[in-house]
């Protein structure tokens, strides 16, 4: 025969009798947690009860219904400053770094870079776009997000500030407000009159090659092109040279042209 402690009930075996004095334990802590429902605590109590637990790890549950009592509840701009304040200077453990990691890399869409998805997928994934960017409305719209939000680089400021100088009749459009061509091409400047495009270009991303390329297309579009190399933009007399000499505005002044537009993709 086993016994309970707690009440003196007799049982047949020792699991019966461990099952009853855990339901004693949580009768008398549904009990407890009746009393204590609504009562202040003291700051000095509060701190006491601070420093019994510190040092000391909450169990499975405790953290289980921690997580369950804050969910989806907003923290006060009060609370988050205690909070942070309580963090600050805490040296945390080698062991609590590797798991901040851990969890860091699978809350982070970087995550995925060294985790690629398998070749069948990517080629359905690829085809799925492809069909979808054949629409002209789709594309437009995935273009715009795209460029969305973009500010001029540098280079840009550099060649903007000297166009503004010396009011050069070229509007800045490199922050997606203007695509022309197919596949869809975004010029930094445009002329405002006549059809010509300046592009900067900084030498540590392009070569020579890509400035010839660039030029050929935007002919194609029947437009002239000057590239500006990031390294010219110190030299503002031979940056406005290279504008006069291949903007169509010395020599060419008194030809205009109609800006065409075939195929746009984008813009205001």
């Amino acid at each position: 025969m086993f016994f309970c402690n707690i009440c003196g009930a007799s049982f047949t075996s020792k699991k019966q009798v461990i099952a009853h004095m855990l339901s004693h334990n949580t009768e008398r802590n549904r009990k407890i947690s009746s009393t204590l429902r609504g009562r202040c605590l003291s700051e000095e109590h509060k701190r006491a009860l601070s420093l019994a637990k510190k040092g000391k790890p909450l169990s499975l549950k405790n953290r289980q219904g921690i997580s369950r009592a804050l969910a989806g509840r907003r923290l006060s701009e009060e609370h988050k400053r205690k909070i942070s304040e309580s963090l600050r200077g805490r040296e945390l453990s080698a062991e609590h770094k590797k798991k901040l990691s851990e969890a860091s890399k699978r809350n982070n869409p970087r995550w995925w870079a060294t985790h690629p998805y398998p070749e069948s997928a990517k080629a359905k994934l690829s085809k799925i776009m492809s069909d979808k960017l054949k629409d002209p409305e789709i594309r437009r719209d995935w273009v715009a997000r795209l460029w969305s939000g973009r500010r001029p680089t540098r280079p840009e400021l550099k060649l903007l500030n000297i166009i503004n100088a010396n009011n050069l009749p070229y509007k800045y459009v490199g922050d997606g407000k203007l695509f022309l061509g197919n596949p869809p091409m975004n010029p930094d400047f445009i002329h405002e009159t006549e059809s010509v495009v300046i592009e900067v270009f900084g030498s540590y991303w392009h070569s020579k090659e890509d400035e010839e390329k660039r030029i050929e297309a935007w002919n194609k579009l029947g437009f002239e092109c000057t590239v500006i190399w990031d390294f010219e933009l110190n030299n503002e007399e031979r940056v406005l040279e290279k504008i006069y000499r291949y903007g169509g505005q010395m020599n060419r002044m008194m030809v205009t042209r109609t800006v065409r537009l075939p195929l746009a993709v984008g813009g205001d």
